[in-house]
């Protein structure tokens, strides 16, 4: 059903790492975890030592000039994923966790082999977002991503500027700072003429179902009683470790 997780992160939300792995250990042991850390440390580097104590795998990909360091580590989690064969890997954002394995593993067992599992399009209908790719919880084989992402076996940098090729919703592009990654998406499946997306609907209330930043309030009893699905963290992680106390702890217990 799943064989690994795939997330990424540039520097400046690296703290995320460490609960980000605890979580997913906790409630998918059986799962590889791994990790895009876009940087320009190397293989030798403390920080980078202990990425490889606590993920799987950890793939370093160098900053890319003239694309911010955050949008270039928005991509490399589907570079990481593409070049996975025919493991089945499921996307998530370093800022999201999951506190329970049940929602995850439900929506997941619904992926058909050889599709790309898209998990709330329902969400943005009616809203800015509405020509946006839902990435969390994204999930196909390796070689199903790679289809999309680098079907002509760009090398690394070859394929960021071929990435600068494409406008997307309300004209970004992967150069501008309020780039979206589900934006390009949507653009590369066009472009690839990739049809097999399988969409299946979020089926939660955010306020009620998830722990979220738009409105933080964690209720420490339904937490541990697992009635929560996720969490998605307030940011960055070190401003705000002192709210995250009950998650924390709960995902440590």
């Amino acid at each position: 059903m799943l064989d690994s997780v795939v997330v990424s992160s540039d520097e400046y939300f690296k703290g995320f790492f460490p609960i980000v792995a605890k979580a997913w250990r906790k409630f998918f042991p059986e799962v590889e975890v791994c990790a895009a850390f876009v940087t320009a440390r190397d293989e030798t580097d403390d920080e980078v030592c202990k990425l490889r104590g606590i993920y799987d795998r950890v793939s370093l990909y160098p900053p890319v000039k003239g694309i911010p360091d955050k949008n270039v580590a928005k991509m490399s989690r589907f570079l990481l994923a593409s070049s996975m064969g025919k493991k089945i890997c499921s996307i998530e954002d370093v800022d999201t966790i999951p506190l329970q394995r049940d929602y995850f593993a439900n929506k997941i067992s619904l992926r058909e082999n050889n599709k790309i599992l898209a998990v709330g399009k329902e969400v943005y209908r009616g809203t800015d977002h509405n020509s946006s790719f839902p990435v969390s919880t994204a999930t196909a084989e390796g070689d199903t991503f790679k289809k999309i992402f680098n079907p002509n076996d760009l090398e690394y940098f070859e394929l960021y500027e071929f990435w600068k090729n494409f406008t997307c919703n309300e004209g970004r592009k992967i150069t501008d700072e309020n780039f979206s990654d589900e934006g390009l998406i949507v653009k590369l499946v066009e472009h690839s003429s990739f049809e097999n997306i399988q969409h299946v609907e979020r089926g939660v209330d955010i306020i009620n179902d998830w722990v979220d930043r738009s409105s933080w309030d964690v209720d420490k009893e339904k937490l541990e009683r697992g009635g929560y699905v996720t969490c998605n963290f307030l940011r960055p992680f070190e401003d705000n470790e002192e709210n995250f106390k009950d998650i924390i702890d709960y995902i440590n217990g």
